[in-house]
């Protein structure tokens, strides 16, 4: 009897803590599951029903029945309560930016205005720089400025061109440029904008614009130049120089580079007495340069001055018959362009009445220091052969710039020049 009796209370007490253990699983459970939907409910939501429900349950039809509410309904009302707060975070942000936009319409009056009043600052002085200018001059790569000493202390406009306005430009590459503010006057206008960084020069000529007009002053020469490094160039080093110095004051844009009479005018300025320096070119025999009458200076594709074509120098008339074209081909070629080739015209010594006419190649590269250096005419590997032992009369030089020549039509000349 003892032992039923030890043995029914030993079982009575497995079940009372087998009924307890089970009993705190299920509420350590509910515990955790309560916690984890609370810390999901951001925005302050009741209770779910499912939840209510779970814990009336857990009485009412025991320990597995909770477990399986709390498994069931309650994860997937977790899940539907976490979409609405991820789409209020997303649409946080969507506001921040009206008052950043605020904040910037507020600070665009005064930039504005500050950008205004530059511009307007900048117009003037440019305004006032242009009715002081007492002489303008055409640019054209590695050809110097003339002698500036007439205008010593005064203000010089130079015009360049926008083709020029650029890193593959023949003066920016070899960095013609001496001194750093002020340069001398025989320093390239282009390196200068760009050391002095009122303007900078890219790899392609600018767009919109026909080119720039920069403002200088003439100053005296001095004893020294130093050389500097600016805007990724470098200045040259130099000792004394007779011509004149030069200070870029500003610049400004041009729609047009200026009318036909402007740009001849310029043309002729540029051409006149080089300024006296020990980087003066070798001087040219002055008694075997040939002066065709009623012609202008202008600038060939070697950026060298030559003369502008005219019918008159080509018709063939005048007192001095030595003067004709036909009699200066005897001991001279002629060498005429267009805006992209050179052409040679040339007396045959085999025959009394035959020329030979040919392209010349590479022109940008034979200047007069190439053609003084070079037999004339040129050897056949410098030139392209056009036409050969045509009478002269076959030549028709027309008043629109042109040559006929059989059925050949040469149109645009622009320039010309005799080498003996």
């Amino acid at each position: 009897m003892e032992n039923d009796e030890i043995k029914k209370i030993i079982s009575e007490v497995a079940e009372e803590v087998a009924r307890k253990s089970v009993q705190e699983m299920a509420t350590g459970l509910a515990t955790r599951t309560r916690t984890r939907a609370q810390s999901v409910s951001i925005q302050k939501e009741t209770p779910s029903q499912a939840e209510e429900c779970a814990e009336k349950n857990e009485h009412n039809h025991g320990v597995r029945k909770t477990i399986r509410k709390f498994k069931g309904p309650q994860v997937s009302g977790v899940k539907r309560k976490v979409k609405p707060v991820e789409e209020d975070k997303k649409q946080e942000p969507e506001d921040a930016p009206d008052e950043d936009n605020e904040m910037e319409d507020a600070k665009d009056p005064e930039e504005s205005e500050d950008a205004a009043n530059s511009d307007t600052d900048k117009k003037d002085e440019i305004r006032n720089l242009s009715l002081q200018v007492v002489g303008s001059f055409l640019y054209k790569p590695l050809v110097p400025l003339p002698n500036l000493s007439p205008y010593l202390q005064g203000i010089i406009e130079i015009r360049v061109a926008r083709e020029y306005m650029c890193k593959s430009n023949k003066a920016y590459r070899q960095r013609s440029i001496w001194g750093s503010d002020p340069y001398t006057s025989d320093s390239d206008i282009v390196c200068a904008l760009q050391h002095t960084s009122l303007l900078t020069i890219g790899e392609t000529p600018p767009d919109k614009i026909a080119g720039v007009a920069v403002y200088c002053r003439v100053v005296k020469g001095r004893n020294s130049y130093q050389s500097t490094v600016r805007n990724g160039i470098r200045s040259r080093k130099s000792g004394a120089f007779e011509g004149c110095s030069i200070k870029l004051e500003n610049y400004s844009t041009l729609d047009t580079l200026g009318t036909h009479e402007e740009l001849l005018r310029m043309a002729k300025a540029m051409s006149t007495t080089a300024p006296q320096s020990f980087r003066k070119s070798t001087p040219v025999n002055a008694s075997r340069v040939i002066v065709p009458p009623e012609t202008e200076i202008v600038f060939n594709l070697s950026s060298e001055p030559a003369y502008k074509f005219s019918l008159p120098a080509f018709a063939d008339y005048g007192c001095d018959p030595s003067q004709r074209t036909c009699n200066i081909l005897y001991e001279n070629c002629l060498y005429f362009e267009t805006r992209e080739r050179r052409y040679e015209l040339a007396k045959e010594t085999e025959r009394e009445d035959a020329y030979r006419l040919s392209e010349v190649v590479d022109p940008f590269e034979k200047d007069c220091d190439y053609m003084g250096s070079n037999p004339v005419p040129l050897r056949k590997e410098h030139v392209v052969p056009v036409l050969d032992g045509v009478s002269w009369k076959s030549f028709l030089w027309a008043e629109n710039c042109s040559l006929h020549v059989k059925d050949l039509i040469i149109q645009d000349i622009h320039n010309f020049k005799y080498f003996p």
